[in-house]
């Protein structure tokens, strides 16, 4: 078994520090979407120049959780223990009905708001806020469970020695921070598209 501790690069002790993050990263991104969709784009007012910074805020957050938590997800299962299974396991399954939940709630509220006249994406920067959202989600929504759940460690404040973890959990998991990082660019460059 490899200590929970010992295989990270980012130590998040605190469970409430780890709920505001998760809270902050999709929080971040609807209040960027909303001040977006407010001010009708960057130049408009100053609201506007909000969105970026919030997206940014966005991307800071979904990159701390996927690298504290990808590990688990990245490895074999003979390199965590059966409560790290348990729970690995537990967050996958609640991740799977949530997103399912999601697109399947997306898709039945766009058959009732094309015959009730409900609001619809009506243009290109509409249509990708809805995409963008639904990957970030799919992409960090097993790392936030994680987050949200896992409860405080014993002796969370120390901080792990460096070059302690394995170099392929490394590995994958900066491979991901910039598949990330690499999907809020392309969401913040499709701002600046016109539509």
């Amino acid at each position: 078994m490899i200590a929970m501790g010992d295989t990270f690069d980012m130590k998040l002790p605190s469970r409430a520090l780890r709920r505001i993050i998760v809270l902050g990263q999709y929080g971040s991104f609807v209040a960027g979407t909303l001040a977006w969709w407010a001010t009708g784009g960057p130049g408009q007012s100053l609201l506007s120049w909000a969105s970026p910074l919030l997206y940014a805020g966005c991307a800071l957050c979904a990159s701390t959780l996927v690298a504290r938590y990808w590990f688990w997800s990245s490895v074999g299962e003979c390199a965590l223990d059966e409560r790290e299974i348990v729970v690995r396991n537990r967050a996958y399954q609640s991740a799977y009905g949530i997103l399912s939940i999601y697109v399947m709630s997306v898709a039945v509220y766009g058959m009732i708001a094309l015959d009730a006249g409900l609001w619809l994406p009506r243009n290109f920067a509409q249509s990708q806020m809805v995409v963008w959202f639904t990957l970030l989600t799919a992409m960090t929504l097993p790392s936030s469970i994680l987050a949200w759940l896992e409860p405080d460690e014993p002796g969370g404040d120390k901080i792990p020695p460096i070059g302690t973890s394995d170099m392929r959990g490394r590995f994958f998991r900066r491979i991901l921070l910039l598949a990330l990082l690499g999907l809020i660019a392309g969401m913040a460059l499709a701002l600046f598209i016109p539509s």
